[in-house]
């Protein structure tokens, strides 16, 4: 169950004799209906320490204080107790989920990031030739808006990001790739345009291209954004922990993309700092129809960084990075493309089977329930002429939110509930959470 913590938004969970009372109850609902009922427990489920390791093809595990390392012959993977900060064979990727557990019995890991690491961010098999991609370039900002900025060194974000674009895309056309632009000169574009575009082109691939700003000027690196699945928040410290984001039927494809140019930036810098791979559901990632990532090449609000990234010689190392990661993205593309394509098969059977299932077993509880208040026959005030009962209104399977849920032992008769719907909310089925705080249980 989801509950406020303190510090967050100036509220405090209230005393256990408080939950007792109506007053104690309603706070409770409340403080349900604005939090999200997964905040704890992630979207898609837990997954073992079994299960991750014959999944990731884990040979040795080394269980450390705060951290724990599993490796094979070819993956190093670091886990932080209770950080969603990992560490990919060098690389710094960020969890949808924080894992919990600091032994072998205990450990264990969100499905879904489980999911994108054997998927999308492991498997090293690669086509001979890259795909033919049509790449979509988004120097951000532009017109009015300068984006961030740098005084000493003068240095505008708008500027700097489609100057980047003007050196990343002869490269890409080198590599065999189509270039498409957002923007071209200094013009003002509004982020529906920019993920409109990518449509209307029928981009491949889109690519944001940015520069950083901190209000800490000691701040420094690289970092790479990808749209988070739907149902997570993003990844990186400081995101809000309980809120809820729609996703894309893309997430794995930009995995691979986001985690190919981190990789080649990480690779090729040892001496600048590595932010991560991040989620964040920015409007260019989550509402483009393509695979699609955000960079952040680097903090125009520490003088020292900017005025690396002023360079000519900067800018040309960092582009043909970027292009590099694009063709090592094309040559796994297709592999990727199948897997994902195998595991959505195989949840939607799964899915199918479950619910013939659970009908299987409502339709027999309803059965039951029949056949145990048969009319029974009982004679009339007038006559002895038996007289019929009225039999019961018939049980309906309880509400779910989720396809897993086990059914309800027994299932009550079926009421009004008022059911919540919005862009970014889950049905909430307000009867059920009143049924369930409003009985006398001490032990609640």
């Amino acid at each position: 169950m989801c509950c406020f913590r303190r510090g967050e938004r100036g509220t405090t969970l209230p005393k256990r004799p408080g939950w007792r009372g109506r007053g104690g109850t309603l706070g409770v609902l409340l403080g349900l209906a604005v939090c999200p009922l997964w905040a704890q427990t992630p979207k898609g489920g837990w997954a073992t320490f079994q299960d991750a390791s014959r999944r990731l093809g884990i040979i040795g595990c080394v269980w450390e204080d705060t951290s724990q390392l599993f490796t094979n012959a070819t993956q190093r993977i670091r886990f932080q107790n209770g950080q969603k900060r990992a560490e990919v064979n060098g690389v710094t990727v960020w969890m949808n989920h924080p894992p919990e557990g600091v032994t072998s019995n205990t450990w264990r890991i969100a499905v879904r990031d489980l999911d994108f690491l054997s998927l999308a961010i492991l498997p090293d098999t690669e086509a001979e030739k890259p795909k033919n991609l049509h790449v979509l370039l988004d120097p951000g900002h532009g017109g009015m808006d300068v984006g961030a900025v740098s005084e000493a060194p003068f240095l505008q974000e708008k500027a700097f990001s489609l100057a980047m674009a003007n050196r990343l895309g002869p490269l890409l056309e080198k590599a065999g790739f189509t270039v498409s632009y957002t923007r071209t000169n200094d013009v003002a574009l509004s982020l529906s345009q920019r993920a409109a575009m990518a449509k209307t082109v029928k981009a491949d691939l889109l690519i944001s291209l940015h520069a950083n700003h901190a209000a800490n000027t000691k701040a420094v690196g690289f970092e790479t954004y990808v749209v988070p699945p739907s149902g997570y928040s993003g990844t990186a410290n400081g995101s809000r922990r309980n809120a809820w984001r729609p996703g894309n039927n893309n997430d794995f494809q930009s995995t691979l993309l986001g985690f190919a140019v981190q990789r080649q930036f990480c690779a090729s810098q040892t001496n600048r700092v590595d932010r991560g791979l991040k989620r964040a559901s920015y409007y260019v990632l989550r509402e483009t129809s393509c695979p699609a990532v955000l960079i952040e090449f680097g903090f125009l609000s520490n003088s020292g960084e900017a005025g690396e990234m002023l360079a000519e010689t900067w800018q040309e190392a960092h582009a043909q990075l970027v292009a590099d990661a694009v063709t090592r993205y094309a040559k796994r593309i297709e592999a990727l493309d199948g897997a994902v394509a195998e595991k959505r098969e195989a949840d939607r059977k799964a899915n199918e089977a479950w619910r013939a299932k659970l009908a299987q077993r409502n339709a027999a509880k309803r059965d039951a329930g029949q056949v145990a208040t048969q009319p029974s026959k009982r004679p009339s005030s007038s006559g002895g002429v038996p007289q019929r009962l009225a039999a019961p209104f018939p049980l309906a399977p309880f509400p779910s939110n989720d396809d897993h849920d086990e059914p309800a032992a027994q299932p009550p008769p079926p009421r009004p509930v008022a059911v919540e719907r919005g862009t970014n909310t889950a049905p909430l089925v307000v009867g059920r959470l009143i049924d369930f705080y409003m009985k006398e249980n001490p032990d609640k």
